[in-house]
């Protein structure tokens, strides 16, 4: 069911723009997972764990520019 949920979201998300930003930028969901997991199963956030997120948000920002 999961696998099923992937496919169709990411085939409906085809409808709003290009694949090669559509798709990377639906794959950015770790950083909707770290800001989860602090916030609900107080997990630590190190200074590396903030630089991938910082990272992340930086290649979703070049993406939508671009």
């Amino acid at each position: 069911m999961l696998v099923g949920g992937i496919v169709f979201f990411m085939a409906a998300s085809l409808r709003y723009g290009e694949a090669s930003v559509v798709l990377p930028s639906a794959q950015m969901s770790f950083l909707v997972t770290a800001f989860l997991g602090t916030a609900i199963l107080k997990e630590s956030l190190s200074r590396r764990k903030i630089m991938g997120i910082m990272a992340g948000l930086f290649c979703i920002l070049l993406l939508c520019l671009c």
